[in-house]
């Protein structure tokens, strides 16, 4: 059974990983973290659209698998 603490994390069919080099695991990783260390929702999306922008420059085939899993990502937003 999971803990409730354990609930904020992305479940997502394909994970960004697989759409970006591995040398690049650790920042997709670290931007994807910081949307889950929000203290609000409003700051949940804001991120979220930071690191959207940020990815889309370097690397825009996980920005855009990104993008389209927006609403699986964000589901937890949705839940007090």
């Amino acid at each position: 059974m999971r803990r409730a603490g354990l609930s904020r994390r992305m479940e997502v069919p394909t994970p960004p990983t697989a759409v970006c080099p591995k040398s690049q695991w650790p920042a997709v990783k670290a931007l994807l973290h910081s949307v889950y260390t929000q203290p609000d929702v409003e700051a949940v999306i804001a991120q979220y659209e930071h690191m959207i922008d940020s990815l889309a420059t370097h690397l825009p085939a996980a920005a855009e698998h990104l993008e389209g899993a927006r609403d699986e990502v964000l589901t937890f937003t949705k839940f007090p």
